[in-house]
């Protein structure tokens, strides 16, 4: 399988793995180990996000050399989640519908309560709690964290799993200024239509009976304090 990066800008940034862990710049399908910059010593992903304006110029820099024979080449490489969280916290206000869906499936028996009754019950509970109780929130595991290409392993002895695909897209501004709410909201519109054209045929190749939630939260909160 080829890995070419169809990726929007002159570059991507990734974790790869060859005879060690390393961040890769991707221009194609080229990655250039990132082993100094804007004083960084073997810097990851991470780093390079944290120290996003110091080392944004040489990295455009780096893109701009780039020739077929320069750095190695995406298909020999492992590819790894491209960051790595410290913590993984999750809300339970972002599966509104997912939670409604549950309620639905694993009603106790006995209950002669229509699925729309119980969705309406459910909806009203989880609206009270974020108006007036504490958030619903959870931990993810560090370690659940695979790459592209990695095989997703469930947990042993499980019939049905849950697969949720979630994406995370940050606007600081651009030439023309300040993103307004409306640009975001119209872009957020158009990842959703391409999630659903582009991951809803390919999972279902895999698990004819998967369903997938789509939903998106925006937050006027700048990117590095959401981190």
């Amino acid at each position: 399988m080829s890995r070419s990066a169809r990726h929007a800008g002159p570059y991507a940034l990734g974790t790869f793995h060859a005879d060690r862990e390393f961040a890769g710049l991707v221009v194609g399908s080229r990655v250039h180990p990132i082993d100094e910059i804007a004083g960084l010593r073997v810097p990851s992903v991470r780093d390079l996000l944290e120290h996003w304006d110091a080392v944004r110029p040489e990295m455009a820099a780096m893109a701009d050399r780039d020739s077929p024979d320069a750095g190695l080449n995406l298909d020999s490489l492992s590819v790894l989640p491209p960051v790595q969280p410290r913590q993984i916290f999750q809300s339970g206000a972002n599966y509104r519908t997912h939670v409604m869906d549950l309620a639905v499936a694993d009603r106790k028996p006995g209950d002669d309560r229509s699925d729309e009754e119980v969705r309406a019950e459910i909806g009203r509970l989880q609206d009270e709690r974020a108006a007036n109780g504490e958030p619903y929130v959870f931990t993810g595991v560090v370690s659940a964290m695979c790459g592209a290409y990695d095989d997703v392993v469930l947990p042993t002895g499980t019939s049905k799993n849950d697969f949720e695909l979630e994406l995370a897209a940050v606007w600081q501004g651009h030439e023309r200024g300040v993103v307004t709410r409306d640009e975001v909201h119209q872009r957020l519109e158009e990842l959703e239509r391409l999630l659903w054209r582009r991951v809803m045929g390919r999972l279902r190749k895999v698990t004819p009976e998967a369903s997938v939630y789509v939903g998106f939260a925006v937050s006027e909160q700048p990117a590095q304090e959401l981190a």
